[in-house]
């Protein structure tokens, strides 16, 4: 079939040609010269029947389907792929012929002769009996493997896996799915404690797995017999990883003719490493965050899960640590802290050869702190220099032309994420590098004065908007900002309804902010940051505030209400009683919960609500704002948003609150149980809180001669073991006069020896009361002990 295929689509415009040599030779039978007033339309006549053999003639040659999903040339069997293409240069070989003819002999029937032969040419290749065979039978399609990835959480490397007893590799294993599956031992009827076995409590040696089978035709198939239960087995360094919860995957399938790889990503618990890892973190407290080379060499040893314990886990709450991510990328990437501009620029050509090397480019890694290190040091004008010319270079749209919002295709991203460029891609990943670099310099620019539009905003933000038809680059326009971008955005219709908006881009259609349909252009610019956008929200208050309000009455109401899309509302604080959201506040307070078991919810938006307020929002409106009904309880966790202080006297407040919704309830036991449980963990939360004030509260508390005394010193000895208690409320207990409490604190210093701590442990050092002072003793040994330990390494 691939010969008579290449033989027909040679063949059938040569016959034509020679169909029409003849005719020529014989011109007796046409006329000599057509009449001037038919040249204009012989003329249309060729374009249009020229134009459309080609439209026509291609649309067969490249029509292939299974029940109307179109197939993939690269999911044809070769042969297939080899005529398509003959057909393609075929057709239009023929078409060119036709158009010539027609101008040649002026005579439109000839033209229709050679477009029946050409389509049946073509119609004789599309229903030919290889292709025929294609769609009618599915069991003689080349059949494409299907990969299955399995990769451990962090992406860790040389853990063994085990599916259902049977040893599939080490990660990150890339496999042929079927035939994993075909060799997989069934446990469906295997005893749930044989394969949960007890190894600890809540800790299992497998993690179950649910992997689809896909379809190599077809649409999805999500019958019961294309689903696979699997039991997975993770040993890591000869250590058995446990997994406490279920797992999900969903394997490939094939969706609109694309057949999507089954990835797996297992997420098990690294006790060993864990361990070894918060040592490392310990030695890094007592070394007061100065870390040096051999602690970064054992910590890089650890990989991706090293970096992420400190990034994710720890950094939010000890900023210290922000020195050592800096020392850590210093270290991998040779950075000094008095490097020139020439050498960062060799260490941003590096840190670019080492990303295209990879492949992908992490900005919340090394080489992403690398680059925000190094920005201050890069020549700004070069780098910006740089991007235009990339930029200029490439049209900022996905390959095919398919545009996507996702990370993954042809454009700068500003996001904190991974960028995993696809092998089709018209860019590098050297090109999220600059991009990152572009971001942070255009921070910079606005940290040093942000009452201009700075090179970024004048120069990067119009290349954008160039493309913005093409791309989802207007949200990236908008973080960088400027008086282009502004500008951009307020000449175009941002007055008329959603519903009347049309055009040939999705950038032109509404927008949804649940739950209701703005017109996009209204919303960018009710979102400016700026003072085009402060006058904007002012000249247009009672406009926004009533498409606010719409979604008040909306039946979803609170679920579907986000008050994050509604951000504008907060953008003006500096107008106190005049800001949007002081005026917009009233209409929300009054809104009430649909049903009873909604009213915690409702109480959440509002707390939410007066965080984002802030300071505008008072004490008393928080407390007016808690309502609850009898049965409904609510975590004041929010308020650890607010400010040590206001916290404190919300909380209070609060507390007040809850006692006199008590007091008008007496009446109900029940309900009042649980009036006093919710008073009591304000009372407790009121004395949590890190201030001063606070932690004398604390001592109050603790000091005082109740029945419960000893329950309310269990609970804090429970907070202080689990690192629930402010370093304030620490060293408040440190200096009470009670020495049960003074003692209390040593187990918490040990279990996390931060600076501020090591300094409350050198004061119990010297304690008067001898049993303070040599458990205070005992803790300093321990932690010396692991200062002088070596660090831990995965390579030990």
């Amino acid at each position: 079939m691939d010969f008579l295929g290449l033989l027909v689509t040679i063949a059938y415009p040569i016959v034509i040609l020679l169909g029409f040599s003849w005719l020529y030779k014989n011109k007796k039978t046409l006329p000599k010269k057509a009449l001037k007033g038919t040249q204009v339309s012989r003329i249309v006549e060729t374009v249009a029947i020229g134009g459309g053999s080609l439209s026509i003639i291609t649309l067969l040659a490249f029509y292939r389907s299974y029940d109307g999903i179109p197939y993939a040339l690269s999911e044809l069997a070769p042969a297939s792929v080899r005529q398509e293409y003959f057909l393609f240069f075929g057709c239009v070989t023929a078409c060119i012929l036709i158009a010539m003819i027609m101008a040649w002999f002026h005579r439109t029937y000839i033209a229709c002769i050679g477009l029946i032969i050409c389509f049946s040419a073509t119609g004789f290749l599309v229903n030919s009996g290889e292709v025929l065979s294609y769609k009618n039978h599915k069991d003689e399609i080349r059949k494409i493997p299907l990969a299955l990835y399995v990769n451990l959480n962090d992406g860790i490397v040389g853990a063994d896996v085990w599916f259902n007893g049977m040893h599939i590799g080490k990660t990150p294993i890339q496999a042929d799915l079927d035939e994993v599956l075909a060799k997989l031992p069934n446990w469906d009827d295997k005893p749930y404690n044989e394969v949960f076995g007890v190894q600890g409590e809540g800790e299992r040696p497998h993690a179950m797995l649910t992997i689809h089978v896909p379809s190599q035709v077809g649409m999805y198939d999500d019958s019961e017999d294309r689903w696979r239960k699997v039991y997975a087995r993770v040993e890591l360094d000869g250590e058995l990883l446990f997994s406490d919860h279920y797992r999900t995957v969903t394997g490939g399938s094939r969706m609109m003719g694309q057949l999507r790889p089954c990835n797996i990503t297992l997420s098990m618990m690294l006790p060993k490493w864990n361990k070894e890892i918060e040592l490392l973190l310990d030695q890094a407290r007592l070394a007061n965050y100065e870390v040096d080379r051999t602690w970064v060499e054992a910590m890089q040893s650890y990989g991706q899960h090293g970096w992420k314990a400190i990034r994710m886990e720890v950094v939010k709450e000890e900023l210290g640590f922000n020195q050592v991510l800096d020392a850590w990328a210093a270290e991998v990437y040779g950075i000094d802290p008095d490097i020139n501009q020439t050498i960062a620029q060799d260490k941003f050509d590096q840190i670019c050869d080492e990303a295209n090397q990879r492949g992908k480019y992490h900005t919340d890694s090394p080489a992403g702190r690398a680059v925000e290190i190094l920005v201050s040091k890069l020549n700004r004008d070069e780098m910006i220099t740089l991007a235009e010319k990339r930029i200029h270079s490439e049209r900022f749209h996905a390959p095919g032309g398919r545009r996507s919002s996702g990370p993954a295709y042809g454009r700068f991203d500003f996001g904190m994420t991974v960028q995993y460029p696809k092998e089709k891609s018209t860019i590098s990943p050297a090109d999220y590098v600059l991009a990152h670099v572009i971001w942070k310099l255009d921070a910079l620019y606005d940290s040093e004065d942000d009452s201009t539009d700075n090179p970024i905003e004048e120069r990067i933000v119009a290349l954008f908007l160039r493309d913005h038809n093409y791309t989802n680059l207007l949200d990236k326009c908008q973080a960088l900002g400027g008086s282009v971008f502004e500008r951009f955005v307020l000449r175009h219709n941002w007055r008329i309804e959603p519903d009347r908006m049309k055009g040939n881009d999705s950038f032109y259609d509404s927008i949804r902010v649940d739950p209701e349909e703005w017109n996009r252009w209204q919303y960018i610019a009710a979102t400016l940051d700026s003072a085009a956008g402060r006058n904007f929200r002012k000249n247009n208050e009672s406009l926004l505030l009533g498409k606010s309000s719409a979604g008040l009455n909306n039946p979803g109401f609170p679920h579907v209400f986000n008050l994050k899309s509604l951000g504008f509302l907060f953008l003006d604080p500096q107008l106190g009683g005049e800001s949007l959201a002081a005026k917009f506040w009233p209409s929300f307070m009054a809104k009430k919960a649909n049903a009873e078991h909604e009213m915690s919810e409702v109480m959440k938006k509002r707390w939410e609500y007066l965080v984002r307020m802030q300071p505008n929002a008072s004490v008393e409106q928080f407390v007016e704002s808690y309502q609850p009904e009898p049965r409904s309880r609510f975590s004041a966790d929010i308020l650890t948003q607010l400010e040590s202080e206001l916290q404190l006297e919300v909380l209070s407040g609060l507390v007040l609150e809850t006692e006199r919704l008590i007091n008008e309830i007496n009446s109900d036991r029940s309900i009042t149980s649980i009036r006093k449980a919710e008073r009591d963990n304000y009372a407790e939360m009121a004395r949590l809180v890190p201030c001063e004030k606070s932690a004398a509260l604390m001592i109050q508390w603790l000091s005082e001669q109740a029945d419960d005394r000893g329950r309310r010193v269990a609970r804090i000895e429970s907070l202080i073991n689990s690192n629930r208690l402010p370093d304030q409320q620490l060293n408040a207990i440190a200096d009470a006069e009670d020495a049960e409490l003074r003692v209390l604190v040593l187990p918490g210093i040990e279990k996390l020896p931060t600076p501020t701590r090591q300094a409350i442990l050198k004061k119990l050092l010297s304690d008067h009361d001898p049993a303070v002072q040599q458990q205070a003793v005992k803790v300093q040994e321990k932690l010396e002990a692991i200062r002088n330990s070596p660090h831990p390494s995965r390579d030990n």
